[in-house]
Formats: structure tokens, sequence, C-alpha cells
């Protein structure tokens, strides 16, 4: 992608996500099955043509999935939401595991998340660590190698960092639609294997990284079937008729998460959650406390409607439980 130092904010994304989609399109709709998109590219010498060996098909497949999320996004509206921190460690701090899986479902098929500022971290193009500042996720249908005739409903979502020079990623089977969501979110990251470099495949860092988006992607939707899309940030200039337009459309963002509170121990148990899936040094270990401990949030069916004879979910936070002061020391490695 272009624009590397533009694109680790939402508005040099959707600047770099418009200029793609003119260059490439010119008003055409954009197709949602990739293997008809990347067959675009290929003829239009957009991306380099596809050898016979695996690394260089993974490039090419990689960079088909970047420009295909980024116009798809566009024709999607460039929605956005911003997730406060108080809602970021909430989500991250709730287990989705036993909600039955057909519950969920993503807001768009394709949108961005703005990832609060310092939450998480990854590590850079020599080693040092960087903020992580937004993640883009798309739902498009693929042929694959398990089926190459018949395309397959595919999910990738990827982290880029605030200077957009480092992005880790995942592309995985979507989230089922039977049975408990619990499987989908435990399943290993599936590897990258590029021998020639060209792909960066992801470190066990960002594996971790992608299994705690996943609980993260996962409560989202769940919250914003519950709670709405949340706040609107900011409006958009309104048009007048006769009058040409002087800018570009921006993203759509919606806040959430204003109305959660959490104190600032609950916020960094989060983030030790967080590590406690990550090999890298100084990682902490776990966050169960002596006399005072986190209880995980989680998602309850509660009864409603004519006669309690509904269903819905209702999203319980994680809270402290037990006396003692919330400075409590980390002792044991407990996580799930």
């Amino acid at each position: 992608m272009n624009n590397q130092r533009q694109i680790g904010t939402l508005k040099g994304l959707a600047e770099t996500a418009i200029a793609v989609r003119s260059n490439l399109l010119n008003n055409k709709p954009c197709p949602h099955d990739l293997g008809t998109f990347g067959r675009f590219l290929y003829y239009m010498n957009v991306v380099g043509g596809v050898r016979s060996d695996a690394s260089t098909e993974e490039a090419f497949r990689e960079e088909a999935i970047q420009l295909h999320t980024l116009v798809r996004w566009v024709e999607a509206g460039l929605p956005a939401f911003d997730l406060t921190h108080g809602l970021m460690a909430a989500l991250l701090l709730t287990d989705p595991s036993d909600v039955d899986a057909d519950l969920v479902r993503l807001p768009f098929s394709t949108f961005a998340v703005r990832l609060p500022d310092g939450f998480w971290s990854m590590y850079g193009i020599s080693g040092e660590l960087v903020r992580a500042s937004i993640a883009l996720v798309h739902s498009y249908v693929a042929t694959t190698s398990k089926s190459p005739d018949v395309p397959v409903p595919i999910l990738c979502f990827r982290i880029l960092s605030h200077d957009g020079q480092t992005s880790t990623w995942e592309v995985r089977p979507p989230i089922p639609t039977e049975g408990r969501v619990g499987g989908w979110l435990d399943d290993d990251v599936p590897p990258v294997s590029d021998s020639s470099g060209t792909v960066v495949p992801p470190d066990a860092h960002d594996g971790r990284l992608c299994v705690a988006f996943r609980r993260l992607l996962v409560n989202l939707a769940l919250y914003v079937a519950e709670y709405g899309r949340g706040q609107p940030l900011g409006r958009r200039p309104e048009h007048k008729a006769g009058q040409p337009h002087t800018s570009q459309p921006g993203p759509d963002v919606w806040v959430l998460g204003r109305e959660v509170k959490l104190d600032r121990e609950l916020v960094n148990s989060a983030r030790a959650w967080t590590d406690s899936k990550s090999p890298r040094p100084g990682a902490r270990a776990g966050w169960r406390l002596r006399e005072k401990f986190t209880v995980r949030g989680h998602w309850r069916n509660v009864p409603h409607g004519p006669g309690r004879g509904l269903r819905k979910l209702r999203f319980i936070a994680p809270y402290w439980k037990g006396e003692g002061p919330s400075f409590a020391h980390v002792y044991k490695m407990e996580d799930e």
C-alpha cells in the first residue's frame, strides 16, 4: 500500500482507500469475490504476475487482499468504530466462548476499528515496539486450495501501527453459524510460508495479538447488536446544491463505550490478559490477585417479551470481586 506513514490514522487510511478505489475501478462496482478481483489486478498489471512458486503466490494474494479490503471499505461507506479504553478493556476481559455462534453478526462486511492510543503494541521493522492503531476487518468470498472451484466465505483482519510501517494480519474461515463460538476463538493462527521474504510471516507475538483480536471482534459485534453503533464522532459538512465538492468523503466514525467506565487496574488487567498470550520478553503471566480479583465479563441470556418467553443477550461487564487493595500482587498465571 502507498502512503505508509498516513495509513496509521483513519483519515490517512480513508484517503488511501479512496485513491485506490478511484485509480482501479473508475466508478465500477467491486466484486465481492476476491478471485475475480485478483484476476482483474493480474490482467491490469497492478501487482506482479503469479509464478509457480508458493511464495510469489502468497505475495500476490496478500496484496490482492489489501487492495480488495480498501476498495470494499470505500463502497461500504468507510465505517469505523472508535473504542474507548474502558470498552476495549471490558471486551478483552469478557469471554464469549459459550455464546451461540449464530448470534454473532458483523455490523458491516468491511469496517475499521480505531484502537485506544497506547493500548496494544507491535514489533516494528527494527525490533522496536510501536503503537497499534487501527484494525481493518473484511469478509469476502474466494477460492482456496481446498475449494478451487467453489468460492467460500473468508474473514480477514489487519492490525496497523500508528506510523503505518508495521502490520499483522490473519486470514481465516468466518465466524461459524452454528454451535458455540469458543472453537473459532481458540483455533491456532494459520501459518504463512514465504521463503523469499516477499511476505513477512506473522511471528509468535503477532499470532497472540490475532487471538486477542478475535475475542475483541466477537464481543464488539455482540456489543453493537445490543447497544447500537454508538455516538457519531462529529458530522460531515452539508453540501449545498450547485456548489462543487471541496473535499473527499471521510470515514463515518461511531464512538463506542463512552458509558463503560472501568478503573485503571481493570484496564491494566486487560493489557495483562493480552500480554499473557504473548511470548515477548517482559510479558506479564496472568492476572489472578491474592484478595481482590477480576470477574470476567460475560454475555447472559435474559428472558423478555410476552410471558418472558423470548431471550436476548445482555452484556455483563467485568468487575472486581473480593476484599483488599486494588494494587494486590500478581502471583500466579491463570488465563482461561
